[in-house]
């Protein structure tokens, strides 16, 4: 008797499903393409510049790993370990903006599904009106006195598209 009102239900719960797979594979999609050009940016670039200058992949994959944790300190390293120069300067910066890309990826996906970090940014932006105003530009400074991984929390922060 009430067939039509089965189909409906069952019409909205199939769409709700629908939408539900489809928004796990945009997010899905989101993931791999933030993973793989982190992974370019991090690993296959700076082999690639060893191959091109000459260097031996244990010797990049140190540099890089230095990168990691020294972040722009590792441009000493990578001069006291005798590696050409414009080798070790490419290797930094292709690691350093892999890892910003990285770092602001995993900040935005984290942002939008909680809830409890949407309201500490909400209350953040408030009490930073004053940073703002120097806008994208005080990245730079910022670099050097927060780091990569401070430059990315603090573009997430301010939603700054890049």
């Amino acid at each position: 008797m009430f067939d039509w009102l089965k189909k409906t239900k069952l019409g909205v719960k199939r769409s709700k499903g629908l939408i539900r797979e489809k928004l796990r594979l945009q997010r899905a999609g989101q993931i791999l393409k933030v993973v793989a050009v982190s992974c370019f940016l991090i690993i296959i670039l700076p082999l690639l510049f060893a191959t091109i200058f000459g260097v031996s992949p244990s010797r990049t994959m140190e540099l890089v790993g230095s990168t990691f944790v020294l972040e722009y300190l590792a441009i000493l390293l990578g001069v006291a370990l005798k590696l050409p120069p414009a080798f070790v300067f490419l290797t930094v910066v292709s690691v350093g903006i892999g890892e910003f890309i990285l770092m602001l990826g995993v900040f935005r996906l984290i942002g939008e599904k909680s809830k409890k970090v949407v309201n500490f940014l909400l209350k953040l932006k408030g009490s930073a009106r004053r940073l703002e105003k120097y806008g994208i530009y005080g990245l730079i400074p910022g670099a050097i006195l927060l780091g990569m991984d401070g430059c990315a929390a603090t573009a997430w922060v301010f939603g700054w598209d890049i």
